[in-house]
C-alpha cells in the first residue's frame, strides 16, 4: 500500500514538473506551412527570449488588436479588448540585432518573427517588432494533429 502511494505521489510530482517545463500548442491557420499545418499540435519547451536563437520556431503572444473579439455593437460603443493570442512564428531577429531595412537596431524588448508562408501570415512584416517578453517557448517538435 505504501509503495502504491509513493508511486502515485511520484507520478503527480513528475507531471507537475513536466507541465512547468513544457506545453502543447495547437497550430491554427496556414501561416507556418510547409513546416507546420493547420491542426498540428506542437510540444513547446517553456523559456524566455534569452534562450531563443534566430531560426527557432517559437510560441509567443501576438500583438494587442483593439476591437478583436468584440461584437460590432461593442466595438462601436467604444469597448476595448486587449486579448492577446498565442502565435507560432519563426524568429528572424532578436533583441539587439540590426534591422534588415537599415533603420537601426532592435530594442532590448523587441523580437522580429515571420510565418514561413509569407502570403498567409500576420507577423512582423505587418505589425512590426513583437514584444520579446511575450515569448512563451521554443517548439521542440510536432506531436500530431488535433482530433
Amino acid at each position: 500500500m505504501i509503495i502504491a502511494v509513493v508511486l502515485v505521489v511520484a507520478c503527480v510530482v513528475g507531471l507537475v514538473v513536466l507541465r512547468r517545463r513544457f506545453l502543447v500548442v495547437g497550430v491554427t491557420g496556414p501561416s507556418m506551412r510547409p513546416a507546420l499545418s493547420d491542426g498540428d499540435r506542437v510540444l513547446v519547451r517553456r523559456c524566455s527570449v534569452e534562450s531563443v536563437r534566430r531560426g527557432d520556431v517559437v510560441v509567443l503572444l501576438g500583438p494587442r488588436v483593439p476591437g478583436h473579439g468584440l461584437s460590432p455593437a461593442e466595438f462601436l460603443s467604444g469597448a476595448t479588448n486587449d486579448e492577446r493570442r498565442l502565435m507560432v512564428k519563426r524568429v528572424v531577429a532578436l533583441p539587439g540585432d540590426p534591422v534588415a531595412d537599415g533603420s537601426g537596431v532592435l530594442l532590448a524588448d523587441e523580437i522580429v518573427v515571420t510565418g514561413d508562408n509569407a502570403g498567409m501570415s500576420f507577423d512582423s512584416r505587418q505589425a512590426g517588432p513583437f514584444d520579446a517578453g511575450g515569448v512563451r517557448g521554443v517548439v521542440v517538435r510536432r506531436i500530431g494533429r488535433a482530433r
